[in-house]
């Protein structure tokens, strides 16, 4: 299991940089030990309680992972299916976001990497690409410790569709038990 502090930053168009504080409740797993198959999965379920002043609703995200690695790049994507369960916006449908990225994971202490962030809409009534929310993030971990338990996983978002915030800045910092 995982620990997590989410410190999520952005910068909507028109308004001046904020933090976004987010509470939440996270299980992540795999099926199998990696490299066993020819395509790792694991799966990520997150329970997302958040700031009263940011959201009103509550959140259940499930995240499949599958997961790639050819030396020492690591190919990821990860279908994302979302529902929101408390507040406003629960009788809307189940969203989907579809996430990936490419890692250098040749260093044990600093792994960069690019990610891709679109959220589609409903899984009913998907928005074409103009119309989703997509963002590009030069990414980098940097990896604590002499076991490598800790993690700061940090990028820079860029919005690539018009929906989308002009800039995102991530940072999570991740406490490794076993």
């Amino acid at each position: 299991w995982t620990a997590a502090l989410y410190l999520d930053f952005e910068h909507p168009a028109g308004q001046s940089l904020k933090q976004v504080a987010t509470k939440a409740v996270m299980f992540h797993g795999r099926f199998w030990e990696k490299g066993e198959r020819p395509i790792d999965m694991g799966l990520y379920v997150e329970y997302i309680l958040p700031r009263k002043s940011h959201k009103a609703g509550e959140e259940l995200e499930i995240k499949w992972i599958l997961e790639k690695d050819f030396g020492f790049n690591s190919f990821v994507l990860n279908p994302t299916f979302e529902k929101i369960t408390s507040g406003p916006g629960v009788g809307k449908g189940i969203e989907l976001a579809l996430n990936g990225g490419w890692y250098f994971r040749k260093s044990m202490k600093y792994q960069p990497g690019i990610e891709l962030y679109s959220k589609w809409g409903e899984l009913r009534d998907l928005s074409p690409l103009k119309e989703s929310k997509t963002y590009i993030f030069p990414a980098i971990d940097i990896i604590f410790g002499t076991q490598g338990n800790i993690t700061w996983h940090t990028g820079a978002g860029f919005g690539l569709t018009n929906p989308a915030d002009n800039f995102v800045f991530k940072s999570i910092l991740s406490i490794g038990f076993f």
